[in-house]
């Protein structure tokens, strides 16, 4: 799982995809004491958001103009062990959303899919 890996949590679409299994109690208690509560907040939202759609988009926090796509890929015990990611300019990406989604998600199936015995 996620716990102890060396991945910023804040700042991209894969923090709430590699964090998706964890109940919101435990994320805040990972969470780092630098960043405000609305900002826990949103990346609970996000979190929740990925877990219920298998895919999460979202504009970059530091990289105006970029759009970024995850879904998770689970190992063989089926934990998320990293993020299958797609980035783009805002405006491309927004343009074609669905499709970008979509990709996503086949990658994450076609990675999870080597990993499986």
């Amino acid at each position: 799982p996620w716990l102890g890996r060396a991945h910023p949590m804040i700042g991209s679409d894969g923090g709430p995809t590699l964090t998706m299994d964890f109940r919101p109690d435990a994320i805040t208690l990972l969470f780092p004491a630098r960043h405000t509560p609305q900002e826990l907040q949103r990346f609970l939202r996000h979190a929740d958001l990925v877990t219920r759609r298998g895919v999460l988009s979202m504009e970059a926090f530091d990289d105006a103009g970029l759009v970024s796509i995850s879904a998770p890929v689970r190992d063989a015990s089926g934990s998320v062990i990293a993020a299958a990611c797609i980035v783009g300019t805002t405006a491309y990406m927004r343009a074609h959303l669905s499709d970008f989604e979509e990709a996503a998600r086949r990658l994450a199936a076609d990675v999870t899919a080597l990993l499986q015995p």
